[in-house]
């Protein structure tokens, strides 16, 4: 693994080359290297986490302890891998081109965006949009899906991820009387 060639991909990725796209999704050690940059935005967010703290208002901030940032860490990295998974698998319902494990090669790649998660406020914000533009071009132009399938699958992962955080958190609210 050429640590060096992954970064290099990656942001050949990032910036919608396709032919780079096409090249990782058909590695066969594909999955080893977007796990790689993957681990990288995980990095970043939690560095993020802990170089600004949350402000809580009243001037209390919250800065995370050394557990929080290793559970910040790891969920950090389960989580891309699992969205990267059930929008592959959306996609291949939607009858993709792009195989789901090829799918999450490339994919895992675009997280290399994480990094602009370390500039405050507006990286986040960056981050996301550019991040939806490029899986954008992957589902369009290697899985070639259409349009709406294409806003389909990336956006139903997230609105499914919020429903069900709502329902937990409110079940859990009431269940100690809090509501």
């Amino acid at each position: 693994m050429d640590f060096q060639k992954i970064i290099k991909d990656a942001w050949s990725i990032v910036r919608l080359d396709e032919a780079a796209m096409k090249r990782v999704a058909a590695q066969k050690d594909g999955f080893n290297s977007a796990l790689v940059v993957i681990a990288i935005f995980s990095l970043a967010s939690t560095l993020s986490n802990f170089l600004f703290p949350a402000n809580l208002g009243y001037g209390v901030a919250y800065r995370p302890g050394l557990l929080d940032l290793v559970i910040t860490f790891a969920v950090g990295i389960a989580i891309s891998i699992a969205y990267l998974y059930f929008t592959g698998w959306l996609a291949s319902l939607f009858k993709s081109k792009i195989s789901v494990q090829e799918f999450v090669n490339v994919g895992g790649y675009v997280y290399l965006l994480g990094i602009l998660l370390l500039i405050p406020k507006i990286g986040g914000l960056i981050f996301i949009i550019w991040f939806w533009v490029v899986l954008w071009k992957i589902l369009s132009k290697l899985g070639k899906l259409e349009p709406l399938s294409t806003v389909v699958v990336i956006f139903a992962p997230i609105i499914i991820a919020v429903v069900l955080v709502v329902t937990v958190l409110s079940t859990v609210i009431a269940s100690f009387g809090l509501f």
